[in-house]
């Protein structure tokens, strides 16, 4: 199972392509979640994120990116991304593309 989780409103439509992208595995809309505000700061964080079903032919991207629960970036990663894929990965941070 896939899981995309962004900075909502600022990732909003980087989220949304994302979704329309994996259309096909989603059996979800993105959804809104409005954390407790931070201890520190007060300050509330929204995020928004979808899922995917589960499916075995995804288990491929957790064995690339998560070595012994941890994630981390391939050595490869050049050999993985089209430069539009890299493009869009360092626009938007990279941030909290993760499988379970």
């Amino acid at each position: 199972r896939l899981r995309v989780d962004h900075a909502y409103p600022e990732q909003e439509s980087y989220v949304l392509s994302i979704h329309t992208l994996f259309s096909p595995l989603i059996g979800m809309e993105p959804v809104i979640n409005v954390r407790k505000p931070d201890p520190r700061t007060g300050k509330v964080y929204k995020s928004m994120y979808f899922r995917t079903l589960s499916f075995s032919c995804l288990n491929i991207f957790h064995d690339l990116f998560y070595k012994n629960k941890t994630k981390v970036v391939p050595l490869n990663i050049g050999d993985l991304l089209t430069p539009r894929g890299g493009a869009s990965s360092l626009n938007y941070g990279g941030r909290s593309v993760y499988i379970r």
